[in-house]
């Protein structure tokens, strides 16, 4: 969760689509990479936890998803 607010936060001070190299690799050291996966398929994904066709079928579901850290 640390590093999703980390990313979000340098996300709205740049303002940009995506982050920098710099920006990057000073939020995931080498030492630590599993955040940049992260990130990046998040980046793909144009910035939205599920795609369209699975949130169209939980809406018609009734079904609502929540961000875990949000509790």
């Amino acid at each position: 969760m640390k590093y999703a607010e980390k990313v979000h936060q340098e996300k709205l001070e740049n303002q940009h689509d995506s982050l920098e190299q710099a920006s990057v690799e000073k939020l995931f050291p080498a030492h630590n990479r599993s955040g940049l996966g992260v990130y990046l398929e998040y980046e793909r994904m144009g910035n939205t936890p599920v795609t369209d066709e699975l949130q169209d079928r939980a809406n018609e579901l009734g079904v609502r998803f929540e961000h875990l850290g949000n509790l």
